[in-house]
């Protein structure tokens, strides 16, 4: 049962260091690269394009700030763990204090995957902005959106049975529900988690 001690434990103290230890370098090299594009983009956006924009560079923002909490999460049940082998007495208190931080980690996990599942349309409206942009001079704006795509398509699910998954899992987290398939979502992301698959070609 995913309310036990033990699977907790298990799942955040060895599947966690995975996720907690991730490189970040795609998600900083993402938010660098928005940055370097506003600065190049000198004149204002259509305000739709500019809410796109805004999307966007929420994406690696949002991931990062995550993944710091996610490692925090992992370092704290630890210690958790550590305060249980020396006084072996799990009260309502522990549990409870346990439970949550396993929320918070499905919550985490999620939401670095809902950032990319979720923005597809924002990332393709920009990006149809930015091709609009490019002239055969504006050498460095090209340079920016080939780059930005790549990261566009490393982002975008198109596999039915993802997106069905990712929504069922969506719908349990907004009714507060740690149910058997929010745990067995996050066991296959570990066996095919997206960033990694993902953070070396960017």
């Amino acid at each position: 049962m995913i309310n036990s001690t033990d699977a907790i434990f298990r799942e955040i103290l060895l599947r966690g260091p995975h996720y907690a230890n991730r490189p970040t370098d795609n998600w900083e090299n993402l938010d660098k690269l928005l940055n370097w594009i506003h600065t190049l983009l000198k004149e204002p956006m259509p305000p739709e394009v500019q809410e796109a924009f805004d999307v966007f560079r929420d994406i690696p923002r949002k991931a990062l700030e995550k993944q710091k909490e996610i490692r925090e999460i992992v370092l704290s049940t630890a210690e958790m763990f550590e305060q249980l082998t020396t006084h072996y007495l799990i009260t309502e208190e522990f549990f409870r204090d346990l439970e949550s931080r396993f929320h918070r980690y499905i919550e985490c996990l999620f939401i670095q995957h809902d950032v990319q599942v979720s923005t597809y349309e924002e990332r393709k409206r920009f990006l149809g902005y930015l091709f609009s942009r490019l002239s055969i001079t504006k050498v460095p704006l090209w340079w920016c959106y080939l780059h930005l795509k790549k990261h566009h398509r490393a982002m975008t699910v198109t596999n039915k049975e993802d997106l069905e998954a990712h929504e069922e899992v969506r719908n349990d987290l907004r009714r507060d529900k740690a149910t058997e398939k929010v745990f067995k979502w996050v066991f296959a992301r570990t066996r095919n988690p997206r960033d990694d698959e993902n953070s070396g070609d960017k």
